[in-house]
């Protein structure tokens, strides 16, 4: 037997080999150039059960499974420094029990082999480690499987009498009741709709969670379902005196293939989320079309603004999460469980889309984005409306709602003028022309704050002779007060929020009205 030199040998030991002959639970054995047994640690003692004259100054005792044994794995060391192998060692009753082997070749400083050290690490308590872990890991899952699946089940039977209520309190709404009842069936309603709308994000939570989201892939009009989600909104908009304003790009397609039911629920909750958070001033929708795209693959871009408290830039990702608020005092002044933002997220990423948050500050607004991947569809042109040629008064005292008409009448080919109040409204009509070119037509706001639609009506009322055809933009707010002027001939009504196509098929109407009248 070779004795080992008291000077250090030149090494060429891996990390690997290291790493692991410096944990305690591996055992070192040291092996003359001749690959027989020079040293044997107690932990080797313990693994195999062989004792140190059992194997000093013999071949090591070998492995059953690696072909060739620990003599293939000396002369891989000895060829390329060292070697690295799995296999099953056999202790000394026989049994077996599952190591892994890292031999190292150490020479001295000529280069000549000296030895191989042998580091053995027990894989037997990592598997079972590894086996507990995995069938711990699996009870998780089947646990939150089942509670998702529960929480699926429940949310699915309460939403059936809860449609009852909503159903049977239309009906009674809609019948003679006198103002007291009324107020209390609109209460009942109310809550009941917002009842509804917490069971819908549990059970879409419920459902994502578990993987049990459907996909329904099919062709839609984008126009109509966001025109049918800022309808749903605009009650609890206009009951906060909160402006709804929706501006959907030209380049926008009107039929695109993708998930409607998906996008209008999270249209529905990010609209609830603004309006919620929302006390004064508008909330503004945005639809465009990323132009980076092209053939029949489309990105949507969405964003809603509004004008609310805002979202310091540290709790961006938070808000995300279920049930979550910023603050406990934000939970009990504007209600909620902390659900709509996180089911939102949760159906965009599962339509391939991104959400994200833009908001600074305290009381500076938010505005959402989301992108949606969509397929576009052989969609109809939507022809140019004879509207060329035409000066059109544009009376709204939102800026942002004015600006909005602006545009649309202007990509229609007509000249807009604008007007902040039921006052300049009534200036440019006295003139009947503004800049020499005769006013062909008038859209007014009937819910303007400061001598609004119903003003403008009064001073039509008065000039019955007075031809310019008006088209009203309404809201439920406007309702009632317009029934006054039945003596004043409105050419159409278009109800806020305002969606393109809805006020292009009026005002072609009103043109077309208009024209057959002049033709008589």
């Amino acid at each position: 037997m070779m004795s080992i030199s008291s000077e250090p040998p030149h090494q060429t030991t891996p990390a690997p080999a290291r790493s692991r002959a410096e944990d305690a639970r591996d055992a070192l054995v040291l092996l003359d150039d001749l690959g027989r047994v020079s040293r044997w640690d107690d932990v080797a003692i313990r693994l195999t059960g062989f004792d140190v004259s059992e194997v000093v100054g013999r071949p090591f005792p070998g492995f059953a499974d690696p072909a060739g044994g620990v003599a293939v794995l000396l002369e891989r060391a000895e060829r390329v420094g060292w070697a690295e192998a799995e296999g099953g060692l056999l202790r000394k009753d026989g049994t077996r029990f599952r190591v892994q082997a890292v031999v190292t070749a150490v020479r001295d400083h000529a280069g000549k082999l000296h030895s191989f050290t042998m580091a053995l690490h027990d894989l037997t308590g990592y598997r079972k480690a590894r086996r507990t872990q995995r069938r711990a890991r699996l009870a998780v899952l089947h646990t939150q499987r089942m509670k998702s699946e529960f929480l699926a089940n429940v949310s699915h039977e309460l939403r059936t009498p809860l449609g009852a209520v909503l159903g049977f309190s239309e009906v009674a709404l809609d019948s003679a009741v006198d103002p007291e009842q009324r107020q209390l069936l609109e209460r009942i309603h109310a809550n009941a709709t917002n009842m509804l709308t917490l069971i819908v994000n549990l059970l879409d939570l419920a459902k994502s969670e578990s993987h049990q989201l459907e996909i329904e892939v099919t062709p839609f009009d984008l126009r109509q379902l966001v025109r049918d989600a800022l309808t749903a909104a605009a009650s609890r908009a206009h009951h906060k005196k909160i402006e709804l304003c929706c501006d959907i790009k030209p380049e926008v397609p009107k039929e695109v293939l993708g998930q409607p039911t998906r996008l209008a629920q999270v249209l529905s909750n990010l609209f609830d989320n603004a309006t919620k958070f929302t006390d004064a001033g508008e909330i503004v929708l945005t639809v465009a079309l990323d132009p980076t795209y092209t053939g029949r693959d489309a990105l949507l871009q969405f964003s809603i603004a509004d004008t609310g408290i805002g979202i310091p830039a540290d709790k961006h990702g938070i808000v995300f999460e279920p049930f979550v608020q910023l603050d406990g005092s934000m939970n009990r002044r504007h209600g909620g469980a902390g659900l709509g933002l996180a089911v939102a997220r949760q159906l965009v990423e599962f339509m391939g889309g991104e959400i994200w948050i833009e908001s600074t500050a305290a009381n500076s607004g938010t505005t959402i984005h989301f992108t949606l991947h969509v397929t576009l569809t052989p969609d109809e042109a939507l022809t140019v409306a004879p509207f060329a040629d035409c000066t059109v008064l544009v009376a709204d005292d939102n800026p942002t709602e004015r600006r909005l008409l602006l545009e649309l009448v202007a990509r229609w080919g007509m000249t807009g003028i604008a007007a902040a109040d039921g006052s300049a409204a009534i200036a440019a009509l006295r003139s009947g022309s503004i800049d020499g070119q005769p006013l062909a037509l008038v859209l007014v706001d009937a819910d303007m704050s400061h001598r609004g639609g119903t003003y403008v009506l009064e001073h039509l009322e008065r000039r019955p002779r007075a031809r310019i055809p008006v088209v009203l933009l309404t809201s439920p707010q406007s309702s009632a007060d317009l029934l006054r002027y039945r003596r004043v001939e409105v050419a159409g009504y278009v109800s806020k929020p305002i969606v393109d196509s809805a006020l292009r098929n009026v005002l072609s109407h009103v043109f077309d009205r208009t024209r057959s009248r002049r033709r008589a």
